[in-house]
């Protein structure tokens, strides 16, 4: 450990997160003092600790105790990447991208280490992970125990990143897609990928499930085919599925414990209800010449 100026101090560093929240970081270190040192190398140049450098520039400290490294680059990248571990938000690009980086030089610094099967089931590698009791962990294990995340998310993080093209990951990076839709859209190659990118708005991840599988077997142009053909159900009609099958649980148990309301209330509950009656109704009506939704048994007598 040593003292230098925090003025010598380098920050190059890509990795670190400098200006983040500082004020209550601040004040801890103004109160308790900086209990972590910064993380330099050899040529003064910030390792690790870009958020308590942002902090002691903001309190104007001179001086600041630093522990100094002598690693090799790759492994400078690692422990930067390292520290930041247990804060990425693994849905956005750049931080897979840093994800993925720390898979591979990991692995180099460790070949020894199992290696990363992106296309391994999970299952099976959480097996393995718990029968590894000899030499280095696997990335995946030691990533989900900084971060607390599962193997499983890891791993389809780093795949985003190493398989997406960069059309792709300029998308997510706009909010165009989600990383789950990505997560079904990378099991195409990638000239595929920015093929059906401009037709995966609005779509579920199931849709684009449905599309990414048809592309496998049958093309990705025939897979679009049969989407356009095949009738989209509004978004609307997806949550009323949802929100009519809670209300008519709810309304059974009222009746069937006779939860039947009297308060001062009253008034409201009923006139809700017979908002309520009046929309089915309404809605029904529409679908009161087709028989094709109905059971055998719901089916009208012929006189």
């Amino acid at each position: 450990m040593e003292m230098i100026s925090l003025d010598r101090i380098q920050v190059k560093n890509p990795y670190l997160r400098l200006d983040t929240d500082i004020e209550k970081l601040a004040q801890s270190i103004k109160t308790v003092g900086l209990i972590h040192p910064l993380v330099i190398n050899t040529d003064d140049q910030l390792i690790a600790g870009g958020r308590r450098y942002s902090a002691l520039k903001f309190l104007g400290v001179d001086e600041v105790s630093v522990h100094r490294i002598d690693k090799d680059v790759k492994e400078q990248e690692l422990i930067s990447i390292d520290e930041n571990l247990v804060r990425l938000d693994l849905t956005k690009v750049e931080m897979e991208h840093a994800l993925r980086r720390a898979k591979d030089l990991y692995e180099e610094i460790n070949p020894e280490a199992p290696k990363v099967d992106l296309d391994a089931d999970d299952k099976l590698i959480e097996k393995e992970m718990e029968a590894h009791t000899e030499g280095p962990k696997s990335f995946l294990a030691m990533a989900a125990e900084k971060t607390g995340l599962s193997p499983k998310v890891i791993k389809a993080a780093i795949a985003r990143d190493e398989r997406s093209s960069d059309t792709v990951k300029k998308a997510r990076s706009m909010g165009i897609v989600s990383a789950s839709q990505v997560g079904e859209m990378i099991k195409l190659n990638q000239d595929d990928q920015e093929e059906l990118l401009p037709h995966v708005q609005g779509k579920t991840v199931k849709e684009i499930r449905s599309i990414v599988k048809e592309a496998r077997q049958g093309g990705l142009k025939q897979a679009l085919k049969t989407a356009m053909q095949r009738q989209s159900v509004p978004r609307e009609v997806k949550l009323l599925k949802d929100q009519v099958k809670k209300t008519n649980k709810l309304l059974a148990k009222m009746l069937l414990e006779e939860l039947l309301y009297a308060g001062e209330d009253q008034g409201m509950v009923v006139r809700s209800l017979n908002e309520l009656k009046h929309n089915i109704e309404a809605v029904l009506s529409h679908y009161e010449d087709d028989t094709s939704y109905r059971s055998d048994d719901e089916q009208p007598v012929v006189q």
